[in-house]
């Protein structure tokens, strides 16, 4: 528990202090990934982004994987929208690789439930060299359900985060 709680502070610390992603900009396309700089109490926070969404007119999110970046330690934020059953987690798969246990949710607002996780070296490196991540989540039927995330990309987009 307090490894996670751990991980969950290390997160909103990234989200409010100063990202090493100078060669970042807001909005800037790595094939399927995406970059996203935001200023918060004066100071740039930039992270990498993939949203799965549904619909062409009327978009909702299914799926928001983000990667931020901060004192060498990145973090990965998977938000899934509401209706998940929480105490199973979300499970993350690499080419068919498990990650580790399911990674508990930490918070639910509006905007969905969210799973913060620390992805060590051997994580990121399989990132970059794997071509699909799955999440896997419980919904409240109590069924599985798995949305797909291309890593197109995520090499790129990680190292443009991580240089300085």
């Amino acid at each position: 528990m307090k490894r996670l709680l751990n991980i969950q502070l290390l997160f909103i610390i990234l989200l409010i202090s100063v990202s090493a992603g100078a060669a970042l900009h807001n909005g800037q396309k790595y094939k399927d990934w995406v970059s996203r700089c935001e200023t918060a109490s004066n100071s740039q926070v930039c992270y990498i982004e993939q949203n799965l969404v549904t619909g062409t007119d009327i978009k909702q999110r299914l799926l928001g994987v983000q990667i931020g970046y901060y004192q060498k330690t990145a973090i990965g934020n998977f938000i899934l929208p509401l209706g998940v059953l929480l105490k199973h987690g979300v499970k993350i798969v690499v080419d068919g690789f498990e990650f580790s246990q399911p990674v508990p949710f930490t918070y639910c607002d509006k905007g969905g439930c969210s799973a913060s996780y620390h992805l060590d070296e051997k994580m990121i490196e399989m990132l970059k060299k794997g071509k699909k991540m799955v999440i896997t989540a419980v919904g409240t039927n109590g069924k599985e359900f798995s949305l797909p995330v291309s890593l197109n990309g995520f090499t790129q987009a990680f190292g443009a985060l991580t240089s300085e």
